[in-house]
């Protein structure tokens, strides 16, 4: 079992505690244990991408130029520093072969990367002026949730103020009482 602390807040009671760990928990052993020290604030989110446990630079200590991220590999955690200007990183998943990653970057500059060879470079998707904070997939089609509303994927780029009927049958008014 894998978890994460820290905190990437700029306020208070502990902001930017630098305290980016990844722990485990071995209910065999009954042991926790510090696996890694990441140079991020904060770990909050693992994903399984191919197959590999991976953990999204969320808050990096390093310039900002390049934003992180971590994967579990034969020999331990390894630090990937090369999406560009991904100042956080808050979440990854692999859709059609590809990998995506949600970021939140300076104004103007791409919130939804993707690379075609397993993170070793990164493009941008078409989502400019917005932070990207969750990637999902619904029925075989990806989404991602951004600052305001929900852009779909199209097999080459993302589009914004997509018209979805997310719960068939049930309209927003019978949604909120």
């Amino acid at each position: 079992i894998y978890f994460g602390m820290g905190n990437s807040n700029n306020k208070g009671p502990a902001p930017n505690a630098k305290g980016g760990q990844i722990w485990s928990y071995d209910p065999d052993r009954n042991r926790f244990r510090v696996q890694f020290w990441t140079d991020e604030e904060q770990v909050d989110r693992y994903r399984i991408l191919n197959g590999k446990l991976v953990v999204p630079g969320h808050d990096p200590t390093d310039s900002w130029k390049y934003g992180n991220w971590y994967r579990l590999e034969p020999k331990g955690w390894k630090k990937h520093r090369n999406i560009p200007g991904g100042i956080h990183c808050y979440d990854m998943i692999s859709f059609g072969g590809k990998i995506f990653a949600a970021l939140g970057t300076k104004p103007n500059s791409e919130f939804v990367v993707m690379s075609e060879d397993g993170g070793e470079t990164w493009k941008g998707c078409g989502i400019l002026g917005m932070r990207a904070y969750t990637l999902f997939t619904v029925a075989d089609n990806l989404y991602v949730c951004l600052y305001r509303g929900v852009a779909a994927y199209d097999g080459n780029r993302f589009h914004e103020n997509i018209d979805h009927e997310w719960f068939p049958g049930c309209s927003e008014k019978k949604l909120v009482r």
